[in-house]
């Protein structure tokens, strides 16, 4: 959709490009917490701590395991993850918009191969016991 766009190299701004996405799930979600919360005080259930519910509202919940294990609304965590994306979606497109074919192919091998050294590492060190 950005290179489609009139003018592919401008981009909004981290702020506004953030609070454009916010708007429209925000809402929706900030309704499911509250809904849950109701809930599980209707239910007689002990609520998560204020260590938790907090980032939850937030929309920080995965950025921390402990915080996605507790949260209310547990099935919402990819949101919290949507939002670090969006906030280096500009930065990241303004470096890989400039790059020449043979600098994004090299960026892109290097990225495939790192889920590969946890394969490689173990195997090839002698301290590592496998399991």
């Amino acid at each position: 959709a950005r290179l489609n766009s009139r003018d592919p190299n401008k981009i909004d701004g981290p702020y506004k490009h953030i609070a454009k996405r916010l708007s429209t799930i925000f809402p929706m979600y900030a309704f499911g917490v509250f809904l849950a919360m109701l809930i599980r005080i209707l239910r007689n259930q002990k609520l998560p701590g204020y260590d938790v519910l907090v980032p939850q509202s937030f929309l920080m919940q995965s950025w921390v395991p402990l915080w996605t294990e507790q949260a209310l609304l547990s099935h919402c965590w990819f949101l919290s993850n949507m939002v670090v994306y969006w906030i280096v979606f500009g930065p990241v497109y303004k470096l890989i918009r400039n790059l020449s074919l043979a600098w994004a192919f090299a960026s892109l091998s290097v990225i495939s191969f790192l889920p590969w050294l946890l394969v490689i590492v173990p195997a090839a060190s002698d301290d590592i016991e496998a399991n």
